[in-house]
């Protein structure tokens, strides 16, 4: 049995890879919670000064660790804080200690920017984001491949397309349509409205992507350094909508008349080429989009 940290264990991606890990390993969740459960370590690797990271590490001793501490949005320095400088201070701790233990980092398809074709995106495809959200998402990802090419850390990062699912937040386009379509119900409205829904994007679930991660911290060989985690596939927003109506009962119109996410406006396609992840870490997406948007709505809904 193998001992776990999950950083950022209360957030959305935090909480599904909790609880695939729960099932066969001892698990310890890190992050600013009011629980008092003994898995439970409340505490912010963004301000935490460095001998309580030490007391953490000495304290739980772990054989990897995952790190789903993220920020979507806001100031510049909240984007930094949350995306890059957790990544520096944890790994300056496990530098400190000359820890052993494998951490991977959750990263997201933002980091590459807009491709030149499209074509499914491998790890080798330029990065070059062109939002904050990305700029700050990629630099977390270059400090845990520089620690491993260095030798600091044992790293593995793994590049996330577009998460769907269960517990979605509302932060996200899918969210947010279920949203507006759940309220339109209650309220008996026939229209609902939304962004621009021309884009094309890889939709991955969530419930895949923890099983992603479980294999790739636990492997008893290292992974590659950074491994696309998606569907393969460029999927409309507008059909992804559209599917979402058919799933909730919600059959008004749809407008478009709000502004584009600022974290992907620009981008008008993008889908991960996940050859690596089949091979490397031998996985493969088992949930299909209906699949992952019934799951998304019932615990919307619920």
């Amino acid at each position: 049995m193998a001992r776990i940290l999950v950083l950022g264990a209360a957030g959305f991606f935090g909480s599904h890879v909790t609880r695939v890990l729960a099932h066969d390993h001892e698990v310890f969740r890190v992050g600013r919670s009011p629980r008092t459960d003994d898995d439970w370590r409340p505490i912010d690797i963004a301000t935490a000064a460095p001998e309580a990271l030490d007391r953490l590490l000495a304290d739980t001793q772990p054989d990897a660790i995952v790190n789903c501490v993220g920020a979507m949005g806001g100031s510049f320095a909240h984007l930094v804080r949350s995306n890059v400088l957790v990544v520096a201070r944890l790994i300056d701790a496990l530098a400190a200690r000359h820890e052993s233990a494998r951490l991977v980092h959750i990263g997201s398809a933002a980091e590459y920017g807009v491709p030149t074709e499209r074509v499914p995106l491998p790890e080798t495809a330029a990065a070059h984001p062109v939002s904050a959200y990305g700029i700050s998402k990629l630099a977390g990802s270059q400090l845990a491949l520089a620690a491993r090419r260095d030798g600091r850390a044992e790293t593995v990062v793994l590049r996330v397309f577009n998460p769907v699912g269960p517990l979605l937040p509302i932060s996200t386009l899918p969210g947010r349509a279920a949203e507006r379509m759940r309220e339109a119900l209650l309220a008996h409205r026939n229209e609902i409205h939304l962004g621009p829904l021309g884009a094309y994007r890889d939709y991955v679930d969530v419930r895949d992507v923890a099983s992603a991660v479980k294999t790739a911290a636990l492997e008893a060989d290292p992974p590659p350094d950074l491994i696309n985690i998606g569907s393969g596939h460029a999927v409309q927003v507008r059909a992804l909508v559209a599917a979402l109506g058919e799933v909730s009962g919600f059959g008004g119109a749809v407008v478009e008349g709000e502004a584009g996410s600022d974290r992907s406006k620009d981008v008008p396609w993008i889908a991960a080429d996940t050859a690596l992840a089949q091979r490397a870490l031998r996985w493969r997406p088992a949930y299909d989009l209906r699949d992952s948007l019934v799951a998304q709505w019932e615990s919307f809904a619920a």
